[in-house]
């Protein structure tokens, strides 16, 4: 693949084929669970809301955390979980994350993709489902 014709021809192949990368959530890409439970939740909420982090070098983090659902004036964080939350290095960013998020005002709820997904389908109501959501891993600053 080091060479350039190769690449190509392995590029063309893989066009012919069908061949595409897996669409997954994240950067700009909403996920299923995002998008319900923003259909759901109502006005004041958005998806990859930014929080930018000073000193992020020292801290072990990005510059900025995208928290997947948000309500910024209330700082209420929705974090959905799915599969790849399940690895040893991810569940450690994601306590960082939280932690980080936590002991800068914003209370912080972990939920699964499944769980979300169930919850905005069966919640009738916007204050019914964040109700639901906030008995999953609450977290408050430390």
């Amino acid at each position: 693949m080091k060479s350039p014709e190769v690449r190509e021809k392995v590029s063309a192949a893989l066009k012919a084929s069908g061949h595409a990368p897996k669409v997954r959530g994240g950067n700009g890409q909403l996920t299923e669970p995002q998008e319900r439970l923003l259909k759901r939740m109502g006005n004041g909420w958005v998806a990859e809301f930014a929080v930018p982090v000073p000193h992020h070098d020292s801290r072990c983090l990005p510059k900025h955390l995208k928290i997947d659902v948000a309500q910024p004036q209330l700082m209420i964080a929705i974090e959905l979980d799915g599969q790849s939350h399940r690895s040893l290095v991810r569940r450690l960013q994601d306590a960082r994350k939280t932690i980080y998020l936590a002991q800068n005002g914003w209370s912080v709820f972990r939920v699964t993709n499944q769980r979300a997904i169930e919850l905005s389908s069966t919640c009738t109501s916007p204050d019914t489902l964040l109700t639901s959501l906030m008995a999953f891993s609450p977290t408050t600053a430390i």
